[in-house]
């Protein structure tokens, strides 16, 4: 029996803004006090609209053709920087760069959750909060969280993109980069 791939909706990034992001990366990594599993590969740095989950390639078909009618939006900018975690504060399980969560992107966002809501998926749970994921996976360090503001003066640089498209990825965890490109919707 094969097992369906999982799939998500992302902003791609402009190689351009991806090297900055590494340039990031590794200014966070240098910094060294945590230590992590998973160090994103720049190919793959993104911000995620909308994790899907394990889909036939019928049902992701169905989807995107629904989704090039229904989602409406016009080119729009996006601001990045600034260090952020999820998790523990003195063991945060993922490092990620801060983005503005603008209206035009709540917008795209609130208009994917309706359309994948109408559609049979399920509605996320959680508040949205755009980011570009460093760092996955915390194996050892301790993160005194009163150095947080030390960490936010070392990465502090902002970045502005201009947003043309979503995209549609596949995970594939055994290869480099992790996420294929499988479909676009151009604004």
């Amino acid at each position: 029996m094969t097992e369906n791939a999982h799939y998500f909706l992302a902003i791609p990034l402009p190689h351009h803004i991806k090297e900055w992001v590494r340039k990031q990366q590794n200014l966070f990594l240098n910094y060294g006090k945590l230590t992590y599993k998973h160090v994103v590969d720049s190919a793959d740095f993104h911000i995620t609209l909308k994790f899907l989950g394990a889909m036939s390639p019928t049902i992701i078909d169905e989807l995107m053709n629904v989704l090039k009618i229904q989602v409406i939006s016009s080119p729009f900018q996006l601001t990045i920087g600034g260090i952020g975690f999820f998790g523990l504060e003195n063991h945060p399980r993922v490092s990620w760069l801060n983005v503005e969560k603008n209206e035009a992107l709540i917008n795209l966002y609130n208009q994917i959750e309706q359309v994948t809501l109408n559609n049979g998926f399920q509605q996320e749970k959680r508040a949205y909060q755009p980011h570009i994921t460093l760092t996955k996976k915390w194996v050892k360090g301790d993160f005194d969280p009163s150095t947080y503001e030390e960490v936010q003066q070392v990465i502090n640089e902002i970045k502005s993109i201009s947003v043309t498209q979503m995209v549609l990825y596949q995970v594939k965890p055994q290869l480099t980069p992790r996420y294929q490109l499988v479909d676009t919707i151009r604004f």
